[in-house]
């Protein structure tokens, strides 16, 4: 005997290279992250400063999250949106991903 499908086992999971790009300096030109907040990583030992374009300042270095984020670490890579926090209103660290999903469903076509 056959049961009936869920109509929700025929839905998939959208591929992250599927969605929209967004870039840090769209989070930052739209308020969702001001110019000159800090970002650090989740154990708070490295810390970088959001610049108005979008990229970060740590030491006398300049780069995207992912290019700071890997010469913090002396990584080869970096996810910059997985590796960099923000801390909110009340002190608590968020990844900056949440940031981007934010961003992407206020903006959803």
């Amino acid at each position: 005997m056959a049961l009936p499908l869920d109509e929700s086992a025929l839905e998939t999971m959208q591929s992250p290279k599927a969605q929209p790009r967004v870039s840090f300096g769209q989070l930052v030109e739209n308020g969702y992250i001001r110019a000159g907040a800090q970002i650090t990583d989740k154990k708070r030992r490295f810390g970088a400063i959001v610049r108005a374009d979008g990229s970060l300042k740590w030491t006398d270095k300049y780069g995207s999250i992912h290019k700071i984020g890997a010469m913090v670490q002396n990584a080869p890579s970096c996810n910059g949106w997985m590796f960099w926090y923000y801390q909110t209103r009340n002190g608590e660290l968020k990844v900056i991903d949440e940031l981007r999903q934010t961003y992407l469903l206020a903006n959803e076509p």
